[in-house]
């Protein structure tokens, strides 16, 4: 990006309501860390100048509660249980794949504390009950590791 668009951008997140900005920034997370841009940098400066971030994380943990609550209502059973998240979102990619809704719960502070996964249950990889025999089936190609999932 060369120095005119950066100021241009800069210019239009200036702009932006408070509100937006918080919403664009919580949609944009996962692509950033999946592979880090420079606009969403800028994103996160204008955030830094507002004095927004704790907004921001509190919005994260009001968002991933109440993604848990609606998780709740479904009625989940634990199919697999992975030591690493990158593993359960791959296992998670092929269940989607296959049309079967998928849930990941680890307790890894949204990926900033990956080493507490080994201190619990590790990252659990969840389905609608009604789901559990195709997802299974789905997951084959993982391989047999029922027994170390139990």
């Amino acid at each position: 990006m060369d120095e005119q668009e950066r100021l241009r951008l800069k210019k239009t997140y200036e702009e932006l309501p408070e509100e937006k900005l918080i919403e664009v920034i919580l949609e944009d997370e996962e692509v950033y860390k999946k592979e880090p841009y420079e606009e969403y940098e800028l994103l996160l400066a204008e955030a830094k100048r507002r004095g927004i971030e704790k907004k921001i994380e509190e919005r994260k943990k009001f968002s991933q509660n109440e993604e848990c609550l609606r998780h709740k209502d479904m009625n989940l059973v634990v199919i697999r249980r992975f030591p690493y998240r990158n593993e359960a979102e791959y296992a998670k990619n092929i269940l989607e794949s296959n049309g079967i809704e998928a849930v990941i719960v680890a307790d890894d502070c949204g990926f900033f504390r990956p080493h507490l996964t080994f201190t619990g249950r590790g990252v659990e990889l969840s389905v609608k009950k009604e789901d559990v025999q195709k997802a299974q089936e789905a997951l084959r190609v993982l391989g047999d590791s029922e027994e170390e999932n139990k």
